[in-house]
Formats: C-alpha cells, structure tokens, sequence
C-alpha cells in the first residue's frame, strides 16, 4: 500500500492513521466496485462531498465530508460531483427495472 503524500492528507483534513483506517476498513478494495487497487496510490482516491466554500474550510471542517476511498473510474464516472442518495436509489431502481424486463 502507498499512502498518499501528506499535501493530500492535508487537503482532506486527515492524518496518515485516519486514511490507513479507512483503507483497511474495506481491505485495499474501492468501496463501490470492490476492485483491489494494489500499489498504485494513485488508483484510491479521497471521496468527498463537494460542498460550498470547501476550499476555506478548516481542515477539521473538511475531514467531515470525507465519505472513502474510491478507484479512479467510481470516483470520477460513478459517484460524481452533485450524486445524491436519491439519485442513487433512482439509479437501482432503472437497472432492477430493466433486468427485470429482459
């Protein structure tokens, strides 16, 4: 496992201990897709909600929107900026829908 460098701890409002739980926490894996991310460091990324002013917020104030650790693709294509729980739930109920159809 590589951590992250400690400007992307910082700019998440974690320490080292705080990301290596979460990393543990699902073992290595994404916690959408469950792929196992290896040595890449790069492959996790720090989901967090994207909320006004997040920028000015204290680091203690950011760490609170930290929702885990994503590969790349769930990060960028599956859990994006603006997905809320509804849609979400919206999103299951399209896919059981159409299983259920075919």
């Amino acid at each position: 496992m590589k951590v992250p460098s400690q400007v992307t701890l910082d700019k998440y409002g974690l320490n080292i201990d705080e990301w290596v739980e979460m990393y543990d926490k699902h073992e290595g894996c994404c916690w959408v897709c469950g792929k196992e991310q290896g040595e890449d460091s790069r492959a996790m990324n720090t989901d967090h909600e994207h909320v006004k002013g997040w920028k000015k917020l204290p680091a203690s104030e950011r760490k609170k929107y930290v929702r885990g650790l994503l590969c790349y693709m769930c990060n960028r294509f599956r859990v994006t900026r603006g997905t809320t729980l509804e849609m979400a739930r919206n999103l299951v109920t399209y896919l059981e829908e159409y299983e259920n159809k075919v």
